[in-house]
């Protein structure tokens, strides 16, 4: 089973919106979660989609995440120290591209070929010692030193880059599923023009958007008759 969590959406009421989602390997249907609040509640709505999705105690996890310490904790907490986790290749790659312009001026696409191709052999290791050479003085502030960043988000997450592994099992290494389903399950709901709220008020429709997006919106309506 692959499942995954990045935190993705800030919202119009300055707080975030975890999306979560879980899909067993092979099969089309993915199921999905989302709510408001502190890391370990969206952990456990997404233990919750991936007890949806089939998950067992023999089951594979193969989590994707956008490197935030939590998710990482929230994964070895709900799944065990064996699930294998990714920080989302594509996400890696937006560091990278930064980079790039700042060591490569005139020639970042084939300095970013290069690192690509390293990824997915597993020389994620060349990558960093790419970044070290060219890591800015120690003077420049953060915000201004790309490679830096660049080379300290990959340190210190050392084990994370292992996408040579998961192509090898025609697994993904981007959250390609929690981008889609934050634009069609919820921002096309509760991110339109003019819209502003609370996160009270928020929380409920984002868990009937979900319930549509998982097709349980009859097993809903059906909990309401019996109440």
């Amino acid at each position: 089973m692959r499942a995954g969590m990045r935190m993705k959406w800030k919202s119009d009421w300055s707080r975030r919106l975890e999306n979560s989602a879980a899909q067993q390997v092979g099969k089309a249907r993915a199921v999905y979660a989302a709510t408001f609040g502190a890391p370990e509640q969206p952990g456990r709505k997404w233990a919750w989609a991936a007890r949806l999705a089939g998950w067992a105690l023999d089951t594979k996890i193969h989590g994707i995440g956008d490197g935030a310490e939590w998710i990482e904790r929230q994964l070895r907490e709900i799944f065990g120290k064996d699930a294998e986790y990714l920080i989302d290749y594509y996400h890696l790659l937006e560091y990278l591209a930064a980079a790039a312009a700042l060591i490569a001026p005139g020639k970042q696409k084939n300095w970013m070929r290069t690192q690509k191709s390293r990824l997915k052999k597993g020389q994620h290791k060349k990558v960093v010692a790419a970044l070290k050479k060219e890591i800015e003085p120690e003077t420049r502030p953060d915000e201004e030193a790309p490679v830096r960043r660049a080379w300290r988000y990959m340190t210190n997450r050392p084990n994370a880059f292992n996408y040579h592994k998961a192509l090898e099992k025609e697994l993904p290494i981007g959250s390609g599923m929690i981008e889609s389903s934050h634009g069609h399950i919820l921002q096309s709901r509760m991110k339109q023009n003019g819209m502003a709220g609370t996160i009270e008020n928020a929380e409920p429709m984002v868990q009937l958007r979900v319930l549509r997006a998982n097709d349980q919106w009859q097993l809903y309506w059906n909990s309401r008759t019996a109440a």
